[in-house]
């Protein structure tokens, strides 16, 4: 692990150095600068009500229905015993809902749960509403030694119907989805697709989510690392311009690099603007503010409770 960490902070610095000598100066000096406004609020406590023992928030997504609650979808699983973790132990996805930011979530019970052999893999979720008006969770699950990415569907967002069948099949172990849906009303899946020699997030365009386009890689870090440090992808446009959201949690597990393109499909490293403290986030406008989410079973800052917090984000204009 030394030799990777060392090849990291090598990368970073290569990278640095790139970023002062080129930036595409005509884009940024366009670009609007995210901030974050004020204190961490927790807004969800790891821990399930009714439960026992030391829980964690990771991956999750945000969706309002049409009564104005907002519903907090996302891994949220035990530690074992010992206070320890493991990657492939995923067994739960959870469900939360909020009416009043000042309030919080409440935990409302388990969207998914899968125990399989005392084991259970349950990937990051993102739910979107079709134009037939089901919800569809699209999530990783385990088909065999392989994960792909599968589908729930729901009438409510209570009851939730898994299809088990893989979605995005060609692709093995893509991870972290977000839907973007563009001016024209295109939509495009965004998604993180590790390569042996290095970070990758790529997006694909999808009708209605039923038929997918072929991938094309929007970003690509050669730093080795196979499992992909760029993670949590969430892809915002103001004003003409698309923001990236990513982590690269490898470096810094609550560092997000938050970059700048005028094209939905390609983002330059160097064209970072900013970087916040937040792990795999998840941007939500409501009730009148905009908030950016944080959350991660690796997070040892926030009074070391594993639960899911976000801040007020604001816009920097030039």
């Amino acid at each position: 692990m030394g030799l990777i960490y060392k090849g990291l902070s090598l990368l970073f610095v290569l990278v640095n150095t790139q970023v002062l000598l080129a930036q595409d100066k005509q884009l940024i000096d366009k670009a609007e600068i995210p901030f974050t406004s004020g204190q961490a609020q927790m807004v969800l406590d790891a821990t399930p009500a009714d439960s026992t023992g030391k829980w964690y928030i990771n991956d999750h997504c945000f969706i309002e229905d049409k009564k104005g609650r907002l519903h907090f979808f996302g891994i949220n699983n035990p530690f074992f015993e010992d206070g320890t973790y493991n990657y492939t132990y995923h067994p739960h996805i959870g469900h939360a809902v909020m009416e009043d930011p000042a309030k919080g979530f409440k935990h409302t019970g388990m969207a998914l749960s899968e125990y399989k052999e005392g084991q259970g893999f349950l990937g990051a979720p993102y739910v979107v509403q079709n134009k037939a008006g089901k919800y569809l969770m699209f999530f990783q699950s385990k088909f065999g030694d392989k994960r792909f990415m599968e589908l729930a569907v729901s009438d409510d967002l209570y009851r939730w119907e898994r299809n088990n069948k893989a979605v995005l099949y060609s692709h093995d172990n893509m991870r972290d989805p977000c839907l973007f849906e563009d001016d024209d009303g295109q939509v495009y899946f965004y998604i993180v697709t590790p390569k042996k020699e290095g970070s990758s997030i790529s997006v694909i365009p999808t009708d209605d989510f039923n038929e997918f386009g072929e991938p094309t890689e929007l970003i690509h870090i050669p730093d080795g690392v196979s499992w992909s440090g760029l993670e949590s992808p969430y892809v915002i446009k103001r004003n003409g311009l698309y923001y990236l959201f990513v982590s690269y949690a490898h470096r810094h597990y609550h560092e997000t690099l938050v970059i700048v393109s005028d094209r939905f499909d390609s983002f330059k490293i160097e064209n970072t603007i900013t970087t916040l403290h937040s792990h795999a986030p998840e941007i939500v406008a409501y009730k009148g503010k905009t908030y950016i989410s944080s959350c991660g079973i690796e997070g040892h800052q926030m009074l070391d409770d594993h639960s899911l917090y976000w801040y007020e984000l604001k816009w920097l204009k030039r």
